[in-house]
């Protein structure tokens, strides 16, 4: 009889086991996440200098990465901080900036108003557009 109690037990606790354990429980899945979450490129050629332009937006943080070269001269400009979002207004405010390896600390916030359309991420600033990104 222990030996049956004792089977019967087992059955039940791994069958809890298995209905707990259930692969759609996946945390990172991405249909829940806002659509501006994600990473973002543009890029341009201007009067012989060329600028790329990195943006990673997270629910709460951002990371931008701006690259630019010509005549002679490289800039790699760092910059990460909070981010919010009201309605179509997204806010970075800036904490850290790194350019070309040396680090200061910043406290600016900069506010757009943000499209997507698709994959296109449009934000427009005070003074008018400041890009349009593509979803990476």
């Amino acid at each position: 009889m222990k030996k049956i109690f004792f089977l019967l037990s087992f059955l039940l606790f791994t069958s809890i086991l298995f209905v707990a354990c259930d692969k759609d429980d996946d945390d990172d899945d991405d249909a829940s996440l806002p659509s501006y979450v994600g990473t973002w490129k543009y890029s341009q050629s201007l009067m012989g200098t060329s600028i790329s332009n990195t943006l990673i937006l997270n629910l709460s943080s951002f990371k931008e990465t701006i690259a630019s070269s010509g005549g002679g001269i490289s800039v790699a400009v760092v910059s990460s901080g909070s981010l919010s979002v009201k309605s179509d207004k997204i806010t970075l405010k800036t904490t850290k900036v790194v350019t070309n390896g040396i680090e200061a600390t910043d406290n600016t916030s900069y506010e757009y108003t943000f499209k997507i359309d698709g994959s296109k991420l449009t934000l427009t600033g005070v003074g008018g557009s400041a890009g349009v990104f593509t979803k990476q």
